[in-house]
């Protein structure tokens, strides 16, 4: 018993050691995903240095920490770094981009004379198409400093107008895009100077929220233009003269932030630790696609046999001509979707309505041809265009009731059954062979241990030899059956 015991154990640990190898090469394998990382933003001085005459900026170590991130990134597997320098000169290549930017700026510049003219619902309409064009063609991305000075008018616009709610949102954004923005004091009413220190204050509160590109959908869209899968958005922070990124990781898949990461920037140089555990982290949870598995090249060669039915759309006789029998198949398939098809198939004529064939007939069919193929792991529909060679055998069509009582070799059927004339009483159809083309759809489906079931339907068309074609012609055929594949 004990013996038996050990047997069992070490076999089953040879399967299991057998086994390891095929479950590695079974893991499922990440699709590339395609990332960029976009500019980063400097939300770190605080907003009472809005009307400030100059600011000290940290513009090295930030950028350190974003092309220590790009670094890293590039070094992963399934990840490739699009260069924002190369994403930035595509947005600028596209054929509109020139054209709605040139609008957009005179549209800007005419809006300025109209707000010096206090004809503010125009301004109103001209910098708003403005902003409408360039949104479009993604010009905060190119040019944000620019895009916020005609933000920052729209906002003011606004603000005259008495709309305070919509010119907070524009005025945000204007700062969003340039927080460095610079205005002298006293040049503006004091209610806009107020009205751009709260909108900056409420960027700094509302930062994490941020959506890299303003709205969920266009930023969709902007990454689905440039076949992006993420989007990595750094923002500088200041909270307690500690600076930090806060890295913004935006998922095309998922259409959503599903990173809110904080990373402190440090003086001893350590940032790169920081970013090197954020983009593991990324790597480790991020939403890869899993690629396909590479199609195998199961089933080559099969074997396969079939009952088949089989009737004549032209024939002699007054009603339509049935056949039974048995067709072999056998397949080659070079790769997935293209083989070789070759058919043997026998049959025999059943009796028609009226009974006018006499003696058979008994045929045989041989057919070869290319076959095209879709198929799965347990399917394959297949069509197969060929050549056909058909040996028909000899029969005679009766048609009068009073020959079929005698025998075809008796003195009374040769008396009753006169074959001259214009119309014969019988014919007799000797041995041949009829040539064509045929047309097989073909079907097949796998189960345990290589067998499959099929069925499929085929016709031909017989154009040799020239005088019998007429006569029998255009077979439809239906088969249904099994096989093996090797």
């Amino acid at each position: 018993m004990f013996n038996r015991s050990m047997q069992l154990g070490a076999f089953l640990a040879l399967l299991l050691g057998l086994a390891q190898p095929t479950a590695a090469r079974e893991l499922p394998q990440r699709k590339k995903k395609t990332v960029a990382v976009l500019p980063s933003r400097l939300l770190d001085a605080p907003c009472d240095h809005l009307f400030a005459s100059s600011l000290r900026t940290h513009r090295t170590d930030s950028k350190k920490v974003v092309n220590g991130m790009v670094e890293l990134l590039t070094t992963r597997q399934a990840v490739e770094v699009r260069d924002f320098v190369s994403l930035r000169r595509r947005v600028t290549a596209r054929a509109a981009y020139r054209e709605k930017v040139v609008i957009a700026r005179e549209r800007y510049f005419h809006a300025k004379e109209l707000y010096d003219d206090l004809r503010l619902e125009d301004a109103e309409k001209n910098l708003r198409r403005a902003v409408e064009l360039l949104d479009s063609v993604y010009y905060d991305l190119v040019e944000p400093e620019a895009f916020s000075e005609i933000l920052l008018l729209l906002g003011i616009t606004l603000m005259e107008k008495g709309d305070a709610a919509v010119a907070h949102t524009v005025l945000k954004r204007s700062l969003f895009l340039n927080p460095h923005m610079r205005l002298n004091k006293g040049y503006y009413p004091a209610l806009i100077e107020k009205s751009l220190g709260t909108a900056c204050e409420d960027l700094r509160q509302s930062i994490e929220k941020e959506i890299p590109l303003l709205t969920v959908q266009r930023t969709v869209r902007f990454m689905e233009l440039y076949k992006l899968d993420t989007l990595f958005f750094p923002v500088v922070t200041a909270k307690e003269a500690v600076r930090s990124v806060l890295v913004v990781v935006f998922e095309r898949s998922t259409k959503s932030i599903t990173t809110r990461e904080e990373v402190l920037l440090l003086e001893e140089g350590d940032d790169l630790n920081f970013i090197d555990l954020f983009v593991s982290r990324w790597a480790a949870c991020a939403p890869f696609k899993l690629k396909k598995k590479p199609p195998q090249e199961r089933h080559r060669f099969y074997l396969s046999a079939a009952y088949q039915h089989l009737i004549f759309a032209d024939s002699p006789t007054r009603s339509i001509l049935h056949s039974m029998g048995f067709s072999f198949e056998s397949g080659f398939y070079f790769v997935k979707t293209f083989g070789l098809l070759g058919k043997l198939q026998f049959m025999s004529a059943l009796p028609d309505k009226y009974e006018d064939i006499q003696g058979g007939p008994r045929s045989a069919r041989f057919l070869l041809g290319p076959s095209f193929a879709l198929s799965g792991n347990w399917w394959r529909i297949f069509i197969s265009p060929g050549i056909e060679l058909h040996y028909l055998g000899s029969f005679s069509d009766v048609r009068d009731p009073n020959c079929k009582l005698f025998d075809a070799q008796s003195d009374g059927y040769l008396d009753m059954c006169d074959q001259t004339g214009l119309y014969p009483k019988s014919k007799d159809y000797p041995v041949d062979f009829l040539g064509g083309v045929n047309i097989y759809v073909g079907s097949q489906f796998f189960f345990i241990n290589k067998l499959f079931v099929s069925a499929g339907l085929s016709v031909s068309s017989y154009f040799l030899p020239v005088e019998r074609p007429t006569e029998m012609n255009f077979p439809f055929a239906a088969e249904v059956g099994g096989g093996i594949v090797f």
